[in-house]
Protein backbone atom coordinates (compact mmCIF):
# COMPACT_ATOMS: atom_id res chain seq x y z
CA UNK A 1 0.00 0.00 0.00
CA UNK A 2 2.66 2.44 0.64
CA UNK A 3 3.98 1.89 -2.67
CA UNK A 4 1.05 2.88 -4.10
CA UNK A 5 1.08 6.05 -2.23
CA UNK A 6 4.50 7.04 -3.66
CA UNK A 7 3.99 6.19 -7.10
CA UNK A 8 0.51 8.10 -6.89
CA UNK A 9 2.44 10.95 -5.60
CA UNK A 10 4.92 10.86 -8.54
CA UNK A 11 2.91 10.33 -11.29
CA UNK A 12 0.78 13.03 -10.05
CA UNK A 13 3.05 15.43 -9.97
CA UNK A 14 4.59 14.23 -13.72
CA UNK A 15 1.22 14.54 -14.84
CA UNK A 16 0.31 18.08 -13.94
CA UNK A 17 3.85 19.46 -13.42
CA UNK A 18 5.41 18.85 -16.92
CA UNK A 19 7.10 22.01 -17.70
CA UNK A 20 8.39 22.88 -14.15
CA UNK A 21 9.59 19.00 -13.69
CA UNK A 22 11.49 19.39 -17.06
CA UNK A 23 12.86 22.42 -15.98
CA UNK A 24 14.06 21.10 -12.94
CA UNK A 25 16.13 18.07 -14.31
CA UNK A 26 17.54 20.32 -16.50
CA UNK A 27 18.81 22.50 -13.56
CA UNK A 28 19.60 19.22 -11.89
CA UNK A 29 22.10 18.16 -14.66
CA UNK A 30 23.36 21.56 -15.17
CA UNK A 31 24.45 22.25 -11.90
CA UNK A 32 23.77 19.16 -9.77
CA UNK A 33 20.75 17.48 -7.70
CA UNK A 34 21.48 19.10 -4.33
CA UNK A 35 22.37 22.67 -6.20
CA UNK A 36 18.67 22.08 -7.60
CA UNK A 37 16.82 20.77 -4.75
CA UNK A 38 18.51 23.78 -2.85
CA UNK A 39 16.95 26.26 -5.13
CA UNK A 40 13.68 24.61 -5.19
CA UNK A 41 13.49 24.73 -1.73
CA UNK A 42 15.62 27.42 0.14
CA UNK A 43 12.81 30.25 -0.66
CA UNK A 44 10.40 27.95 1.43
CA UNK A 45 12.85 27.98 4.21
CA UNK A 46 13.58 24.31 3.95
CA UNK A 47 14.29 23.56 7.83
CA UNK A 48 15.85 20.03 6.83
CA UNK A 49 18.96 21.56 4.86
CA UNK A 50 21.34 20.84 6.92
CA UNK A 51 21.05 17.13 7.03
CA UNK A 52 22.43 17.55 3.05
CA UNK A 53 25.15 19.37 3.47
CA UNK A 54 27.89 17.18 4.41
Amino acid sequence: MANSAVIGTVLDGAARHPREGYAFQTRAVTVGFREAVRGRDEPYGDFKRAQFER
